[in-house]
């Protein structure tokens, strides 16, 4: 029999999916408008408008973290992003060394000490 999860746990858990779901959205939104043709200007309107609309809703989301949770678990849930960004990166073939997995390990076992008491 697997151990259940408490509510409060699953809750955080997907606050923060949903939070860095829309950071990775976003982040994928500025790589793209970066390539867009800047005479093009109704097309870096829709992607200005979609990263503002995404960032807005990641303010409702991380309102709902803030408010349900003390700071210090809110922020370390957050920090989840970083496995991402480095995954991103070398989905757009961005340089990766060694060093960078490094850090993002030890920034995951800094939150998951942190995230014991959640």
């Amino acid at each position: 029999m697997t151990p259940q999860l408490p509510a409060r746990s699953l809750r955080l858990a997907g606050l923060t999916l949903v939070n860095t779901v829309i950071q990775i959205a976003t982040m994928s939104l500025i790589k793209y408008s970066t390539a867009v043709d800047h005479t093009q200007y109704i097309v870096l309107l829709a992607f200005y408008a979609a990263i503002l609309l995404f960032n807005i809703g990641r303010f409702v989301v991380w309102g709902r973290i803030h408010r349900e949770f003390p700071l210090g678990i809110a922020y370390a849930s957050s920090a989840i992003i970083f496995p991402c960004i480095v995954g991103l990166s070398i989905f757009y073939g961005e340089p990766f060394a060694w060093h960078q997995l490094l850090g993002v390990g030890l920034v995951m076992t800094g939150v998951v000490a942190l995230m014991r008491d959640a």
